[in-house]
């Protein structure tokens, strides 16, 4: 998935749960927890996505 589908992919979750703010992780040593790997974006509904 490239980065700009996950944005909007996330984007969608974050209205559906009406929250502030959100992220975007790319797993990394073979975890999938939630916030687990590097960040690469992140959400503020205030201002958009930011790196």
């Amino acid at each position: 998935m490239h980065l700009e589908d996950a944005k909007a992919w996330a984007q969608k979750q974050i209205e559906a749960a009406e929250a502030g703010f959100g992220a975007i992780y790319f797993p990394s040593g073979g975890s999938d927890g939630p916030g687990t790997g590097a960040l690469v974006s992140k959400y503020d509904r205030n201002v958009g996505w930011y790196e």
